[in-house]
């Protein structure tokens, strides 16, 4: 009987191979029937991709015309798990389940072309798969040149550029020919980048990475101070590829098992019961909906939902300031509508920061200043209003625009939300203090010419207020805190806020005004309330930048 059984699994395989030639035969037919209609078919997914950017892509379309979305994910890599045990489910050899595994990675890749992803890593040989059965391994190999002698077409019809990485040393010679031969014949390709873990695992690549470095810093003086994590990421072989944002495992595992450990530390993990040999274009799809879906649950992200959320309250406290500076000066003779523009214009450097951060925040800057000058000639022509108009949306852009912008970018520093809890802490704090210790104890005048009811105790007040307010923040909340830092910080952020106070009581002065303006019924306008945020702001997130 068991003599019987090897028998008819040699039978199986020899009318495998026989029906596999004949598909081949047929498949190269069909191919140069249809080629015409895949050409246009990937026009219309390269067009799609030339607008792809990372984890956010232009809406792509499937085959059968349905938009699928804009968020996607880059680089997608794959765990083909369950080939073996879904042919002996099957009641089939190992092998089979194999074969028909190659047939769900043609299917994925095709799928992953027309999605429009930009690289495609598969699992298809680890560094540890050398331990199976020496026929298995056998047979793994020849499917594998053989896939590379089939596809090779495909590839260059569908603009896909072979990669691959992993121990190529260790593969058969002749498979080893094939596959940098395949490579090489596709490397001018610019579409989908198909990458072939092959003798590929993460550990080894790990090691051959710190021996690289190692060899960097005894041949070429690298120091250890130059040592990042960038550095680490140039020395694996992935260092061509972004890392994956989408890594899916098939055949009901939930683990990585040795693979891109390094890369695929923040990339949305996936597991599913199905075998690979059953994972078709569906199911592709499907995991590709999952991602999108975690993407977009907070338009882009739950923090940067937040982000949108904070800024726009800055953004309308930097409009509204602007237009309660604007309109303090009635000698501008501007009526809502130039009022309203003017406000928008000094806004910019927020709305930039928003889109571009620090270039952003250069840029809306720069874009004011240059439309303040249109908006005052347009306004009064080149007479010594209009040079006075200027002067005074540039102060006004710099002050409250350029300023309040710095707001944003505390928040995207590490624990941003709570420096900007402290800025507010001590801001708040100081104000009360210096308000308290004034009252009872003030003698001697700060700035009498400026604002006469700010006096020398009610300073000393604020300040010792604050650090009192800024040292239970920094243990209660900050996860660590740098006392030398923060004790001297939080003297100076209090000097600059009640310089910042100074400002908008010269510029009240000037215009003979007494309060901003009436938003906050009893207690003034907006500029009456963040006054000693605008200079605070910049101070603490160039603080934290060059301490840090």
């Amino acid at each position: 009987m068991k003599k019987d059984k090897e028998i008819s699994e040699d039978d199986l395989f020899k009318l495998q191979d026989d029906a596999q030639k004949e598909t081949d035969g047929y498949i190269g037919k069909i191919d140069s029937i249809t080629v015409e209609k895949e050409k246009e078919v990937m026009e219309v997914a390269n067009s799609c991709r030339s607008g792809l950017s990372y984890k956010k892509t232009g809406s792509t379309m499937t085959k059968e015309g349905e938009a699928y979305g804009e968020y996607l994910p880059r680089h997608v890599a794959i765990i083909m798990d369950g080939n073996g045990r879904w042919a002996e489910n099957h009641g089939k050899p190992r092998l089979y389940g194999h074969r028909i595994g190659a047939d769900s990675v043609r299917e994925i890749v095709e799928c992953a072309a027309e999605e429009g992803i930009e690289v495609l890593t598969l699992y298809a040989f680890s560094s540890e798969n050398w331990q199976r059965p020496r026929t298995e391994v056998k047979g793994l190999m020849s499917i594998l040149q053989k896939f590379l002698v089939s596809e090779l077409d495909k590839m260059m019809r569908h603009n896909i550029r072979l990669f691959s990485i992993g121990e190529r040393g260790k593969l058969p010679v002749r498979v080893r020919e094939k596959l940098e031969q395949t490579i090489e014949q596709t490397a001018n390709n610019t579409g989908l980048t198909l990458n072939l873990a092959l003798s590929y695992g993460a550990k080894n690549e790990m090691v051959h990475g710190v021996r690289e470095i190692a060899r960097k810093c005894l041949e070429n003086g690298m120091r250890l101070s130059d040592i990042n994590e960038q550095t680490i990421s140039d020395s694996l072989y992935t260092r061509q590829l972004p890392d994956p944002d989408l890594l899916i495992r098939t055949g009901g595992e939930h683990r990585l098992s040795n693979f891109l450990l390094w890369q695929a530390s923040y990339a949305e993990i996936l597991f599913t019961d199905i075998m690979w040999p059953e994972y078709r274009r569906d199911a592709f799809r499907e995991a590709l909906q999952v991602y999108k879906s975690k993407e977009r649950r907070f338009g882009r992200t739950g923090a940067q939902g937040t982000f949108t959320l904070f800024a726009l309250i800055v953004y309308f406290f930097t409009f509204y300031g602007s237009f309660e500076f604007i309109r303090m000066d009635p000698a501008a003779g501007l009526d809502f509508r130039g009022m309203f523009t003017l406000s928008l214009l000094m806004s910019l450097p927020v709305a930039g920061c928003f889109f571009a951060q620090e270039l952003g925040l250069s840029g809306g800057l720069l874009l004011a200043i240059c439309l303040g000058v249109c908006q005052s000639i347009a306004s009064y022509g080149s007479d010594g209003k209009g040079y006075v108009l200027l002067q005074r949306i540039v102060f006004g852009t710099v002050w409250i625009g350029f300023f309040s912008a710095h707001l944003l970018l505390l928040w995207r520093l590490p624990e941003g939300r709570a420096w900007l809890l402290l800025l507010v802490a001590i801001t708040a704090s100081s104000d009360s203090g210096a308000y308290y210790f004034g009252k009872h104890f003030g003698k001697r005048k700060l700035a009498p010419a400026i604002s006469p009811k700010k006096t020398v105790e009610g300073a000393l007040g604020g300040i010792l207020t604050a650090l009192v307010v800024s040292g239970l923040i920094a243990i209660l909340v900050l996860e660590r805190a740098n006392w030398a830092v923060l004790l001297p910080m939080t003297i100076l952020l209090v000097v600059v806020g009640i310089a910042g106070d100074l400002v908008e009581s010269m510029v009240k002065r000037s215009t003979g005004t007494k309060d901003s303006g009436g938003l906050f019924l009893g207690h003034g306008g907006v500029l009456d309330r963040v006054d000693s945020l605008l200079l605070s702001a910049p101070l603490l997130y160039y603080i934290h930048v060059f301490t840090s």
